[in-house]
């Protein structure tokens, strides 16, 4: 993680044992600590409205309702982009720069010009987050448990004395039939979250 953040010029160093003792006492990292001072949550929506507002302001235009319905690449460079809209109709730009930021479809875009053998799928993945109320541990920034395979997780200090954590994910093939994922609730408010637990 540290040698990839430093590819990305994005600053990080590693926390000795005594530092973390005097800054993080009821931390506990039998490894390494690594320390990333200038990352954090921000808020998305903000942040998508704030590029949305410079994108226009540099002439952009914004087609909603639209889906990409292929992508060529021309000879001489750049790339034919093929959009249809909600009635139907299909239209065509040319594209120097063809940006793939569809989220959940982007796996369906990036395979318009990708051989098949190196086509992606997407699955679903499921979360569990659970909470606890308790006065300690109390820390001073945000924890992330080092990631591995099935599991992430962060403690907010921001929103004391509120804990979360997500790990044990699950994936499925398609969960929105899966009757385990039919049954997640979760209730979004200004002083909690609440999650049911699902069985793995």
């Amino acid at each position: 993680m540290h040698k990839h953040a430093k590819k990305l010029d994005v600053p990080t160093r590693f926390v000795s044992r005594e530092e973390l003792r005097r800054e993080e006492p009821d931390v506990r990292a039998e490894e390494a600590v690594l320390e990333s001072s200038s990352t954090g949550i921000v808020d998305s929506h903000g942040f998508m409205m704030y590029l949305l507002g410079q994108f226009e302001d540099r002439g952009g235009d914004v087609a909603y309702m639209t889906t990409v319905a292929g992508i060529q690449p021309r000879d001489g460079g750049g790339y034919n982009v093929t959009f249809r809209d909600r009635d139907g109709e299909e239209m065509s730009i040319d594209a120097g720069v063809v940006v793939n930021s569809a989220g959940l479809y982007a796996c369906d875009v990036s395979n318009m010009l990708l051989l098949e053998e190196r086509h992606l799928k997407p699955y679903y993945a499921k979360g569990n987050y659970y909470t606890y109320t308790s006065s300690k541990p109390k820390t001073k920034r945000l924890i992330y448990p080092c990631p591995e395979m099935n599991f992430a997780g962060y403690t907010p200090p921001e929103i004391p004395p509120s804990y979360w954590q997500a790990r044990n994910t699950s994936y499925f093939g398609s969960c929105w039939s899966d009757p385990v994922w039919s049954r997640c609730s979760m209730d979004h408010r200004s002083d909690r979250l609440q999650s049911q637990r699902l069985p793995s």
